[in-house]
Order: structure tokens, then sequence, then C-alpha cells
């Protein structure tokens, strides 16, 4: 997901076929409705090769965001970080 490297798939056909193995107090939600929001946020460029970093290894953290993928910011050098990882933690964000 981090390098941009997505395969091609029919979402409508597999959220019929997610429907049959759901348990049923689950697939009372299923809808009929089957229109496909997109969103896009821009990525101005994808990891090469991903370097995960950490609030727990290094304290500070600099660079150029270049982009978000779910719960990822990718920053300059192919650092990523994993947001959601970081659920309580105190940080200070400076932008200039």
């Amino acid at each position: 997901m981090l390098k941009n490297e997505i395969g091609d798939f029919d979402l409508i056909q597999e959220k019929w076929q997610l429907e049959s193995i759901l348990p049923s107090d689950l697939a009372e939600y299923m809808t009929d409705d089957d229109e496909i929001t997109q969103i896009n946020y821009p990525v101005l460029e994808f990891p090469k090769k991903v370097n995960s970093i950490s609030f727990d290894k290094t304290l500070l953290i600099e660079g150029t965001l270049l982009g978000i993928k779910g719960q990822y910011l990718i920053l300059d050098g192919g650092r990523v970080l994993n947001v959601r990882k970081h659920d309580g933690y105190y940080v200070d964000l400076n932008v200039s």
C-alpha cells in the first residue's frame, strides 16, 4: 500500500462475496447501494523502500511531508510514520 502497488479488483463484486461470509448480526448492515465514493489525497512521491519511524526510537522527527496514505504519513527519504501506533501521544507539530 505504501509503495502504491495496488491490484485491480472489482469493489462491488468483493462486497457481495463478503456478504455470504458475514455473521448474521453484521449482514443486516449490508445495503443494496453500490455507489463507490473515491477519496484521493495527493502524494507527491511514494517511497521505493519503506523505512518505518517511531517516536519510541526518535523523539524529534523532521522532514518534508510528501503525502498521506491511510494511517501513514509519508515523509522524505522513504520514511513512514504510522499515526495510529502513536494514539495517545502528545505531539508538538511545527510547520515552516
